[in-house]
């Protein structure tokens, strides 16, 4: 009874394994076949499927006997073949066409044993950097359509943080916003005591022009600092109640009528 439940779990752990045969480019540079096809295969490993790329088809069945088994899609005997050396679930493979308006892209995942499609993806694309984005969101939904089609969930992908997010980055935006108060503060006083001065002092005219725009640097300065230690506190808070969910950043920005701030991000 333990034996069999152990054998269970171990079939239910097991990858869904996958086979990636080159893309077919049409009018289009070849050079690009082996990049587009690696790319594709890149993004099914993201999707947590195990896959045997065309090099490593190569290495395992012979270069002439791979290039033969290119054109298999209509020969079920051959898809066998490949399974039976490789062990896959699915077979991948498809065309990438360059049409006047871009890219049209076709792709499929085969049964190796019974031919019989998988999953499939018809789209397009309006420039190669576009192509990338396609192929990106093809994988995803070609991967959830086999899972479903062989009735076997794929594997949680790991996408977790460091411990903490960054919402354990909370404390640097305080310390900034704390300097900032702190020479908000000094910068305020000092215009203040400036101010007395001219008010209650008889200085020459020189001397109380150059103490006049030194008030009025102070006073910038000071609004300046308070800007930034509000903006810096509304990040310490947003990293705090949001952690990484939360991209907020303090900008202050300093004029000649004194000083403005914001604070620029989203919220989940």
């Amino acid at each position: 009874m333990l034996t069999t439940g152990l054998l269970l779990l171990t079939v239910a752990a097991a990858p869904i394994k996958v086979a990636t045969m080159r893309l077919n480019l049409l009018d289009s540079s070849e050079s690009w076949a082996d990049f587009y096809t690696g790319y594709f295969a890149d993004r099914l490993i993201d999707q947590g499927l195990e896959v045997t790329s065309p090099r490593e088809l190569t290495a395992l069945l012979g270069l002439e006997r791979q290039r033969q088994l290119l054109g298999c899609e209509d020969d079920s005997s051959c898809l066998i073949e490949i399974a039976g050396a490789i062990g896959v679930d699915g077979i991948a493979m498809g065309d990438l066409a360059r049409v006047s308006d871009g890219f049209r892209v076709n792709l499929r995942l085969l049964s190796p044993k019974t031919g019989k499609r998988l999953a499939s993806f018809s789209g397009q694309a309006k420039s190669e950097a576009d192509l990338v984005t396609t192929l990106t969101r093809a994988a995803e939904i070609m991967s959830r359509q086999l899972g479903d089609a062989l009735n076997r969930p794929l594997p949680a992908l790991e996408r977790a943080e460091p411990s903490g997010g960054s919402r354990r980055w909370w404390w640097i935006p305080a310390v900034v916003s704390a300097g900032g108060f702190a020479g908000g503060a000094l910068g305020l006083a000092k215009a203040e005591a400036t101010r007395g001065r001219l008010a209650t002092e008889s200085l020459p005219n020189g001397e109380a022009q150059s103490l006049l725009d030194s008030g009025k640097t102070a006073r910038t300065l000071g609004y300046a600092g308070l800007g930034v230690g509000v903006a810096a506190l509304g990040t310490a808070v947003g990293l705090l109640l949001f952690g990484s969910d939360a991209t907020l950043t303090p900008v202050a920005s300093v004029h000649s009528g004194g000083a403005s701030l914001s604070l620029v991000g989203t919220l989940p």
